[in-house]
């Protein structure tokens, strides 16, 4: 039988090394979905009083810069796409969760990351907190692996950075957080 196994990364570079770790081990790069929210455009320069310069910033290639930035950074990744998600905005997905979110998969987007994200076979409760996670700027990695295999690539992950869920909850649900706050949002 197989399971989606899910990594959530605060840093993108263990994101991509996780990436890589699993292509050595056979994975196909089109096998591995990754999700991430675009990182903010730098701020534009200021003269000597503080005021932005004539023109500001073009909002129209301030989105490719940050998308650039985040794609480069994640290296040549197939299939690596641009998109705004209700209660997201701008992300960067790839794989599986992109075909599921542009409606390329079975069940297509509704709802969102959180639609995707159940169609590829996670329970919906924790869905919505994979979609926090992404929400609050981590990177999702997610394969989908028979079951022999399932702990061995959760600990390849644990071991370059996906985060535990449980510990990420406990903090968000101390600052008041709730699960239907992220439901009412996708």
């Amino acid at each position: 039988m197989a399971r989606t196994i899910v990594g959530i990364f605060d840093d993108v570079n263990g994101a991509q090394t996780t990436i890589a770790e699993l292509e050595g081990k056979g994975f196909e790069r089109e096998a591995i979905s990754i999700v991430a929210r675009s990182i903010p455009a730098p701020a534009p320069d200021v003269t000597e009083n503080g005021e932005e310069p004539a023109g500001g910033v073009d909002p129209a290639t301030s989105g490719a810069e940050t998308g650039a930035i985040l794609g480069g950074t994640l290296g040549v990744f197939a299939g690596i796409a641009a998109l705004a998600l209700p209660g997201l905005g701008a992300i960067l997905a790839a794989g599986p969760l992109l075909a599921a979110l542009t409606g390329a998969g079975i069940g297509a987007a509704a709802g969102g990351l959180l639609g995707a994200l159940t169609n590829a076979g996670i329970p919906e409760e924790r869905a919505v907190h994979y979609a926090e996670a992404v929400h609050r700027g981590s990177t999702l990695v997610a394969v989908t692996v028979d079951d022999d295999i399932a702990a061995e690539v959760a600990e390849l992950m644990r071991r370059h950075g996906g985060g535990d869920i449980e510990e990420r909850l406990a903090q968000w649900r101390a600052e008041g957080w709730t699960e239907e706050q992220s439901r009412l949002r996708t």
